[in-house]
């Protein structure tokens, strides 16, 4: 399992960028961003990581719907789809 994402475009260096983060970003990085602007659930499905984001304010354990939903075989590559999502949100994109 791949520990750290290393942006490989000039979009995905401009999304971290944007987050204050550098070229490449561990998971608990990932997270921690996450995080601070979500409520996230992370789980597995057979060979593929799950990320599910949920409103800020809405506890994610009351069986309510959410917002966004990812996956990926790579749990680091997950959680950067789920980081660019929060970022086109923010930035109206």
């Amino acid at each position: 399992m791949k520990q750290a994402f290393t942006a490989r475009t000039t979009g995905e260096q401009g999304v971290l960028e944007w987050f204050g983060l550098g070229e490449t970003v561990a998971i608990g990085q990932l997270i921690e961003v996450i995080r601070a602007h979500h409520q996230l659930d992370i789980y597995t499905v057979g060979e593929h990581w799950c990320v599910q984001l949920f409103d800020p304010n809405v506890d994610a354990n009351d069986g309510v719907s959410c917002i966004s939903e990812g996956s990926s075989t790579e749990l680091v590559n997950a959680l950067y789809d789920a980081l660019e999502w929060i970022y086109d949100c923010l930035t109206d994109k």
